[in-house]
């Protein structure tokens, strides 16, 4: 299975994008394009080769049928199919070991989506393509970039939905989803290694090793991060100092929190905040 790499640091370039349906007999054509293609199928069943490979795109599963590489229906779909599609540029690149797919999966500015998956049952990803194509109809959503940011979302779903799948089973993974979403609920608490163990049960040295293992990351910089997230919401959405920015989200330490800031973001917090009503002001 090859796998599609996200280079997470910058949004998607959106070009096109609809919603096809056929009631009967329809046939992809055949075709090389110098851009990737996402086909989010909806209804139906869509067979459609790409290279040398024959897939069949059940309603719920999704394609990308990568750039430079012919794609086209093999044969006519039976009945009636319906589905989105999506053409995008990426920097990303296509991997296929197994040495290279857990490599990416542990990386904090990567995602990995398969070429081929199931869509999650929550509809997430249907619902962000169908708003995609809301916004793509109104006239100033390309100007300002807002269609690759909704195009990323739509890939970044799927990626997410791609990862829970093949971790599904697995203990580690469903641990480490309640840490997380604990992390998340209390970002306003003093956290440490230490009160997450006791709150789970865990030695804190295993916790540690356990975490920093199963995801490539220790848990303090996760912890750290979140916070951090938080923070950049309260500094551009409310009028608010940096100082309560911080103590908002859960530092006790203001010099600390502008140090991490500044070590996850690249500026400062006071930077980001002017960074942030400045492109305000531009847009207006």
């Amino acid at each position: 299975m090859k796998y599609l790499c996200l280079e997470m640091y910058q949004p998607l370039k959106y070009m096109l994008s609809g919603n096809l349906i056929s009631k009967e007999g329809f046939l992809h054509i055949k075709r090389t394009l110098n851009c990737y293609v996402l086909i989010l199928v909806k209804e139906g069943t869509l067979p459609i080769s790409i290279g040398n490979q024959k897939f069949l795109v059940e309603a719920g599963n999704f394609t990308i049928l990568p750039a430079n590489l012919e794609h086209f229906g093999y044969q006519e779909a039976t009945g009636r199919v319906s589905y989105y599609w999506m053409h995008f540029f990426t920097k990303g690149e296509l991997i296929s070991t197994e040495k290279e797919i857990q490599e990416y999966e542990k990386s904090e500015d990567r995602m990995l989506i398969p070429i081929t998956g199931e869509c999650g049952k929550n509809r997430k990803a249907e619902i962000l393509f169908s708003q995609l194509l809301d916004l793509a109809k109104q006239p100033q959503a390309e100007k300002f970039g807002m269609l690759n940011y909704a195009c990323s979302l739509v890939l970044i779903q799927l990626a997410r939905d791609s990862f829970q799948k093949r971790n599904a089973g697995h203990d580690s993974f469903q641990k480490i989803m309640r840490i997380e979403e604990w992390i998340r609920d209390n970002y306003n608490e003093p956290l440490t290694v230490q009160s997450i163990a006791k709150e789970f049960a865990y030695n804190p040295d295993y916790l540690s090793l356990f975490y920093k293992q199963a995801t490539g990351r220790t848990l303090t910089s996760f912890i750290h991060k979140v916070k951090i997230d938080i923070s950049k919401s309260y500094l551009v959405h409310y009028e608010i100092s940096v100082k309560e920015a911080a103590y908002s989200s859960g530092f006790s330490d203001e010099k600390q929190y502008m140090k991490l800031f500044k070590k996850y973001e690249n500026m400062t917090p006071t930077e980001y905040k002017k960074t942030f009503f400045q492109k305000n002001f531009n847009n207006k």
